[in-house]
């Protein structure tokens, strides 16, 4: 019995052989690598640390150089092709009747957009400028499709 009351009078103790748990150690500092850490690193893990920050970098440039290429918009309306554009010159393109066109849309600076429609909702012009081979933009009160073609898509799909 007196072991156990001296037990519980040392200090740093809890009482009845419960001790306090360490204290955590400072997170800042495990990120930090020492001279020895660093002397003692092999080849290997240099070339893995290279090509882990690579990799972004390459992806990077290649989605730079496939969006710089030469692009042309096709625009198609009820299943029929109207026009093919170069996104290279500036213009303006009516889509619609003679009388009445149905959609204004821009070409400006590699880009194109549709900047009026007569459709209710106007999804068309809240797409924006689209310049990216493979995007699109699609009206579909007015059945129009616009899609941009280039040399190599970024990606497999889209999804809306």
């Amino acid at each position: 019995m007196w072991a156990e009351y001296q037990e519980a009078a040392r200090p740093g103790s809890l009482g009845f052989g419960c001790r306090r748990l360490p204290s955590r150690p400072n997170r800042s500092r495990l990120l930090v690598l020492t001279k020895r850490q660093i002397a003692r690193l092999t080849v290997l893990d240099v070339l893995l640390v290279a090509a882990l920050l690579a990799l972004p970098g390459w992806a990077l440039l290649r989605s730079w150089h496939a969006a710089r290429g030469p692009r042309e918009a096709l625009v198609y309306q009820d299943n029929r092709l109207v026009g093919v554009y170069q996104l290279d010159r500036d213009q303006t393109i009516l889509i619609g009747d003679k009388a009445r066109p149905h959609m204004r849309v821009e070409i400006r600076n590699g880009a194109i957009r549709v900047a009026e429609s007569d459709c209710p909702k106007g999804v068309c012009k809240h797409a924006g400028w689209v310049r990216t081979p493979g995007r699109s933009i699609i009206c579909v009160p007015n059945r129009v499709l616009i899609e941009v073609k280039g040399k190599s898509k970024d990606y497999d799909a889209e999804a809306y």
